[in-house]
């Protein structure tokens, strides 16, 4: 089903040279995510690794949720302006849909 994110903690994700990183709510996350030439597009993403501080349990739950979907992306599109990640996990299928934002630095 679908899962809005609260708008704190942020979830982010930024891309650059075949990496991607951010922050999954709590911790820093990152992996790398290489095009897989057998579809237009086509991505696989991972192994997923972060740092391990610990936060309230609600913060923690949503983290690992979004952290197992992550490392189970295949590909990509665009809509409206959002990036939209599709995952498959077992029977399971869903979307990571991310909204432009600020760099952070």
């Amino acid at each position: 089903g679908e899962q809005a994110v609260p708008p704190e903690p942020q979830i982010t994700l930024t891309y650059e040279d075949g990496r991607i990183n951010g922050s999954s709510g709590c911790n820093s996350y990152f992996a790398d995510m290489k095009d897989q030439q057998s579809e237009a597009s086509g991505v696989k993403v991972g192994p997923v690794g972060s740092t391990r501080k610990a936060c309230p349990s609600d913060i923690m739950e949503l983290e690992g949720q979004y952290l197992k979907y992550l490392g189970q992306v295949s590909s990509f599109s665009f809509m409206e302006r959002q990036l939209v990640l599709s995952w498959a996990l077992g029977d399971q299928t869903g979307t990571l849909v991310f909204s432009p934002g600020r760099k952070v630095e």
